[in-house]
């Protein structure tokens, strides 16, 4: 049977955000085979626009570490964004490789409304 290797990374109005580091710099995942990785991503307008777009390139960066390795039977991607109410920006099976989850998390759109976290 096969084990899957879940991460999750959660990001909230504090956040981790990625310092300037080059490509070469950055670092790439050898011999990941599978692994679902979800962002569940604070959307409020707490959070604001220019927040939201470093967010989209924190996403970005951790897509790069693993972008050979996304394929349908190997490592998955997924986003949910919530403020009043969670939305599935996309899930696993909705991307088949690296380039196409760049491309989405790329064009993720700032959802703004309340922060509603723990109701």
């Amino acid at each position: 049977m096969r084990e899957w290797l879940r991460v999750w990374a959660v990001l909230q109005t504090v956040a981790i955000l990625p310092g300037k580091v080059s490509t070469q710099q950055q670092g790439r995942c050898q011999n990941v085979y599978t692994a679902d990785i979800v962002f569940l991503v604070d959307g409020s307008s707490s959070i604001g626009r220019p927040n939201f777009q470093q967010i989209r390139m924190f996403m970005e960066g951790i897509l790069n570490t693993f972008i050979n390795a996304v394929k349908e039977d190997g490592v998955r991607f997924g986003v949910v964004q919530y403020s009043d109410d969670p939305r599935v920006e996309f899930s696993f099976l909705d991307h088949k490789n690296g380039t196409e989850v760049k491309k989405a998390i790329q064009s993720l759109s700032y959802k703004g409304g309340n922060t509603r976290t723990g109701t």
